[in-house]
């Protein structure tokens, strides 16, 4: 036995001793023990102070990161948005799909012939990005994005949301080599660009450049559990919290079984 071993073994019986004083005494703000030793460990998520005194702001609860459409808060919003990405926004249909076309008023000059298609986050059954995720991209990176305003579930349940952005690729090869084109998408559409990808490849055509996913989930055939957040079930469409238990009933309608199915080949 080591010196260091035998110190642990001398100091043992007064941790217990303490212990046993004070079952519940907290060793921080987010950590509670029982009597039997049961840990209860809380998490803080302080608000970064990396951004900007306004973005911290938008962090608070309550909220919006994008006011109301159709209000004069949403207006406001959209000149301050393009004042700051200058871009050119065209509400069109792209295939027969709703879009976006978006285009920089300063595009790079060696990226005319290129095309980014956005698939907007929104859990399948919202629009939370349609702009957002579209505007600064295309300001940034000199290049014009199409963001597909695909149908969204319950209305029109899977794979109407694979089937829009399938149209729209397909018309943006009319017009572009594949290695110009890239799709990216946030959360659900994230989502969506895989399973696009897999019809894309079902139908025999050639890919696009790239795939951005970001901040996507899958394989969506499973079952998850998570404590911290809600519970993540059968979620082949949308993320289902406790405080949305109602909307069980959209996921079922939307995406369950076929899903499954076709996210399969994703593994």
């Amino acid at each position: 036995m080591t010196r260091r071993s035998f110190s642990y073994l001398l100091t043992l019986p007064a941790a217990i001793a303490v212990r046993a004083q004070s079952p519940s005494a907290p060793v921080d703000a987010y950590t509670t023990f029982d009597a039997d030793g049961t840990a209860h460990i809380t998490r803080a998520l302080p608000v970064p102070k990396t951004i900007s005194p306004e973005a911290q702001a938008l962090m608070m609860p309550g909220q919006r990161w994008v006011p109301a459409g159709g209000t004069k808060e949403r207006a406001s919003w959209m000149e301050k948005m393009q004042a700051v990405y200058p871009v050119d926004v065209k509400d069109t249909t792209v295939a027969g799909v709703d879009a976006w076309v978006v285009t920089p008023k300063h595009p790079a000059a060696n990226k005319r012939e290129r095309v980014l298609i956005c698939l907007h986050g929104g859990g399948f059954t919202s629009d939370s990005g349609s702009q957002i995720e579209s505007i600064p991209i295309a300001a940034l990176t000199g290049t014009q994005v199409i963001s597909v305003r695909y149908r969204l579930a319950p209305k029109f349940p899977f794979p109407a949301a694979v089937d829009d952005t399938v149209a729209v690729y397909k018309e943006a090869l009319k017009t572009h080599k594949p290695k110009n084109i890239a799709v990216y998408g946030t959360s659900a559409g994230a989502v969506l660009g895989a399973q696009a990808m897999v019809q894309f490849r079902k139908l025999g055509l050639p890919l696009p450049a790239a795939l951005g996913f970001f901040s996507g989930y899958v394989d969506l055939a499973h079952h998850y559990i998570d404590r911290n957040v809600g519970v993540l079930q059968d979620h082949n469409g949308l993320v289902r919290t406790r405080a949305c238990i109602q909307l069980r009933r959209i996921v079922t309608a939307a995406n369950c079984t076929p899903a499954r199915k076709f996210l399969a080949s994703l593994s």
